[in-house]
């Protein structure tokens, strides 16, 4: 972002993740911070980072993911890094980018997810890999993007979302894939887009959330879609935004969270109806699909149809009805 913004924050709050002060559950938002460059969420723990590099924490810390040095859980934020670029969040664990590209890892490590080598929590961010230009949470594994194009994930890989070919979890980050222009990571899966756009999908494949036609598990990363520019993930979806600014979801749609008008769950990536709009960006909740659109797009204008012709117009004229010629010769009388 190259301003600096205001954080609002609605929904559920049960351990303070709102950022308000609270625990109370919100139905408006409410602004609860400001300068804010990003922001990332998961299911009860928030990190925000400020303009000036701060990163502050709130909600659920049982597991030291705040990283504040604390096990206790915050309502309001609390200031826990300086020179930070920008963070990722996993169910139990936190990670920093820094300015300078080095990766910090802290809270629940029970699967190795913090890719410092042990499986041992950590309740402050602890240095794990330098040349990083992006990282990506899974709700139990990570992913790095250096700067040199390669991809490097760690943690749980049950399901094979390290892309590594096993289904072994890893405490130290392995490199998978090379030529890698942005990450994704949701719930036990991984989508790697490559420089040339071509999306790659690995991991759980409930609901067909791969992309790949199947709901098979894979452990070695599949191509899905080309032509990409972004991907977001969700817990059991996957949001593809191309070059063209079209938008493509697959995966479970419970709560109609492909955008298609239906809930039924898709294994090929469908297109979404955006045609009034011009797509920007995407981001995927769990449960939740969003699509940032350009305000000043005017979509073009269409030509009205020309009318049909009328049948009277196509009618030859020698079809029309001519009269029957008068008789040459009287009519014979019968007697």
């Amino acid at each position: 972002m190259k301003n600096a913004l205001d954080a609002y924050s609605v929904g559920s709050n049960y351990f303070g993740q709102l950022a308000d002060g609270t625990t109370t559950e919100r139905l408006f938002p409410r602004r609860v911070m400001t300068s804010v460059r990003s922001a990332a969420t998961s299911m009860y723990h928030s990190i925000f980072v400020k303009f000036d590099g701060t990163a502050h924490g709130a909600g659920w810390n049982w597991f030291a993911q705040l990283g504040d040095g604390t096990k206790k859980s915050r309502s309001s934020p609390v200031q826990v890094m300086t020179g930070v670029e920008t963070a990722c969040v996993g169910y139990l664990h936190t990670t920093f980018l820094k300015v300078d590209g080095s990766a910090y890892g802290v809270g629940g490590n029970i699967f190795g997810a913090l890719g410092d080598g042990s499986k041992r929590s950590r309740y402050e961010p602890t240095q794990v890999m330098t040349g990083v230009q992006s990282v990506a949470c899974g709700y139990f594994h990570t992913v790095f993007l250096k700067t040199d194009g390669t991809a490097h994930t760690v943690g749980r890989n049950y399901n094979g979302e390290l892309g590594d070919g096993t289904k072994s979890s890893k405490t130290t980050p392995q490199h998978v894939m090379s030529g890698i222009a942005s990450i994704a990571a949701g719930n036990a899966h991984t989508v790697f887009i490559k420089i040339d756009g071509t999306a790659y999908a690995v991991g759980a494949n409930w609901f067909g959330k791969l992309g790949d036609g199947s709901d098979v598990d894979r452990s070695t990363p599949v191509q899905v879609m080309t032509g990409v520019q972004a991907v977001a993930t969700g817990a059991f979806h996957t949001i593809f935004l191309k070059n063209n600014g079209s938008v493509y979801t697959v995966g479970s749609n419970r709560f109609g969270q492909l955008g298609d008008g239906t809930k039924t769950p898709r294994s090929e990536p469908a297109q979404v109806d955006l045609s009034d709009s011009l797509v920007v960006g995407v981001a995927a909740g769990d449960y939740r699909s969003f699509f940032l659109t350009d305000p000043s797009y005017v979509a073009p204008a269409v030509a009205p149809e020309t009318p049909a012709p009328t049948l009277a117009a196509t009618v030859p004229p020698t079809l029309a009805p001519t009269p029957a010629p008068a008789p040459t010769t009287s009519p014979t009388i019968l007697p």
